[in-house]
């Protein structure tokens, strides 16, 4: 049994090349691989995009029983950006803040995983 996990968070760079935080929202992920490298138990917490932090429950039992590839994390972030509740402002619209949760919890599951495979 491997247990492993990763985060990501946004940033973005000004014409200045100031770096400012656009959208600051973290995801963090958490998964435990049994025999076959089907995942065992999964935690996606999202922070930034709600009032309080959200744990993406439809996401998690989305990888339950499965094996971690492109299929299954493309719906798991998916179902992460579902779960947000972000708020419109001037740093974004909420359709672009859910889809900045849904780019950035794919990357941090593929992140997870390459962590994973190296035992680590």
């Amino acid at each position: 049994m491997m247990s492993c996990g990763g985060g990501s968070i946004s940033a973005m760079k000004n014409q200045n090349g100031v770096t400012v935080n656009l959208v600051a929202t973290t995801q963090g992920v958490k998964f435990t691989l049994g025999a076959g490298g089907v995942c065992e138990q999964a935690g996606i917490g999202l922070t930034n995009v709600g009032s309080v932090p959200i744990r993406a429950e439809k996401a998690e039992a989305a990888l339950k029983g499965k094996r971690l590839d492109d299929a299954a994390i493309k719906q798991a972030a998916q179902l992460a950006a579902e779960a947000a509740q972000p708020a419109a402002d001037l740093r974004g619209s909420v359709e672009y803040k859910k889809d900045l949760v849904r780019v950035l919890t794919g990357r941090a599951l593929r992140k997870a995983i390459e962590r994973a495979q190296k035992g680590g």
